[in-house]
């Protein structure tokens, strides 16, 4: 997700619970299920995991273009997809394992369903970045680099464009195909795919271009690692969705 870079990750949960029983001065049963704490820390994890859910639904809310930031999983049922299709979604947002491609049509719908798809991934702590692949290219031009963030008391450099599209938990490439294709545009591209295919990262691509028009447009080898490895691909039709609104 652009512009996402001031976000808060979550504590980790493990961490919680030694801190509170050194605290009280207790140490951990060494059988957890006859610990009578256990009943308190579970809930305690349990409102840290929903406080942390809120806040980065809030972020949401801010970074993600207002014409998707309320996409979610009920829109699937509208969205003209058979039933096994919508489950294979559900799922997939649920345990983004693999990349997800959405081909179809101008006005399908492809891209509210992809921010629908990963809005569950955020919220549950991992780390979304992308966009229109347009803006996506012009963030990664040379000399767009992170920058520092000099709020706190030592600088720390934030990860470039580039870096956060190969390396975050999930991304994300809008309108694939509609690029001008160019030497560098295309080893961008390649290189996205090609470092997150390597590392096993799910990838979120929505392409107006027919598959066999997309393999082209990519070449075989890029085109293989987008769609090889068991990557759902889903075709969407009908007309226009654009043009119903006011």
């Amino acid at each position: 997700m652009s512009r996402n870079d001031d976000r808060e990750e979550p504590t980790p949960l493990g961490d919680i619970v030694p801190h509170l029983d050194r605290a009280k001065g207790m140490q951990p049963e060494h059988d957890p299920d006859l610990d009578p704490r256990r009943g308190v820390d579970e809930e305690l994890m349990a409102e840290h995991r929903e406080r942390q859910r809120g806040h980065r639904l809030e972020l949401w809310h801010r970074l993600v273009p207002q014409r998707y930031r309320d996409a979610d999983l009920p829109d699937l049922d509208d969205a003209g997809l058979n039933r096994p299709d919508v489950e294979r979604l559900r799922t997939w947002s649920g345990d983004p394992d693999r990349n997800l491609v959405l081909l179809g049509p101008v006005g399908t719908g492809k891209t509210h369903l992809a921010w629908a798809c990963m809005r569950e991934p955020y919220l549950s702590g991992r780390s979304v970045y992308g966009g229109s692949l347009l803006r996506v290219l012009d963030q990664m031009r040379p000399g767009q680099d992170g920058g520092w963030d000099l709020t706190g008391i030592d600088p720390v450099r934030r990860p470039s464009a580039t870096e956060r599209l190969c390396t975050d938990d999930v991304a994300f490439l809008d309108d694939l195909g509609v690029e001008r294709a160019t030497e560098w545009t295309m080893q961008q591209v390649h290189r996205i795919l090609d470092d997150r295919h390597a590392d096993m990262l799910p990838t979120v691509v929505t392409s107006n271009l027919e598959p066999a028009d997309l393999k082209t447009a990519l070449g075989e080898a890029t085109y293989s690692r987008l769609i090889g490895s068991g990557a759902i691909v889903l075709r969407l039709a009908g007309d226009d969705r654009r043009r119903r609104r006011p």
